[in-house]
């Protein structure tokens, strides 16, 4: 079994998106989407519907509709992905042993809590663009390909 670093919708949320940012400002039915990503199409509707309450996307009716993103790639950040799925980086901000004495963080949460905080730096200055560009190793074919 593989280990999972971000919590899976978080996961299925940056393959939605490294989906459209390649699809060029097309729009892209939930069930192509969900083809291409490997995530479930009733769980991809979930994602998508909360990428498009957080402004991330929109999603057109009709023949031609679908989902596209509402900025460009390189103004979204992981970050924001993220947030928007509810799949945050948690900070510890107080004992996570529930220890009434231990009024400030301990030498190890501590450490863990910055360990935590680059990684949540990271993601507010990754965008999507930069996952995605240029083709080969990290693309969002690569992304793509994940889904299988």
């Amino acid at each position: 079994m593989a280990t999972r670093y971000l919590p899976q919708c978080g996961e299925y949320a940056l393959r939605a998106m490294a989906h459209l940012a390649g699809a060029g400002g097309d729009a892209k039915a939930s069930r192509d989407i969900a083809a291409a990503t490997g995530v479930p199409p009733n769980y991809i509707q979930k994602i998508l519907a909360q990428l498009t309450r957080a402004g991330l996307l929109s999603a057109q009716r009709g023949t031609k509709g679908g989902y596209v993103l509402t900025k460009r790639p390189d103004s979204i950040s992981l970050h924001e992905i993220f947030v928007a799925v509810s799949a945050e980086v948690e900070r510890i901000t107080a004992c996570p042993l529930g220890r009434p004495e231990h009024t400030h963080l301990c030498p190890l949460h501590r450490r863990l809590d910055d360990a935590y905080s680059l990684i949540e730096a990271v993601f507010k200055t990754t965008t999507l663009a930069s996952i995605c560009e240029p083709p080969g190793e990290g693309s969002c074919a690569a992304l793509r390909a994940l889904g299988g």
